[in-house]
């Protein structure tokens, strides 16, 4: 293997091993440099995404709520 292709692969390693509070602190670091805007932005997605996910929960326990 050539020299960059190593120095590629192990970065590719290095990144996959990274835990996910690593990448977490990754995403609040790049969150908060963003604009303002597109942090509003995200900040509405992310409510409409949890939104949907109660919803969805809601909707797959109530059967199981009327059935007992």
């Amino acid at each position: 293997m050539k020299r960059r292709q190593v120095r590629k692969a192990a970065r590719r390693v290095r990144y996959e091993r990274r835990d996910d509070a690593a990448l977490l602190d990754d995403g609040f670091e790049a969150f908060s440099c963003a604009p303002r805007d597109v942090q509003r932005d995200l900040l509405w997605l992310a409510s409409v995404m949890a939104q949907e996910i109660s919803e969805l929960t809601l909707q797959q326990l109530e059967p199981a709520t009327l059935a007992g």
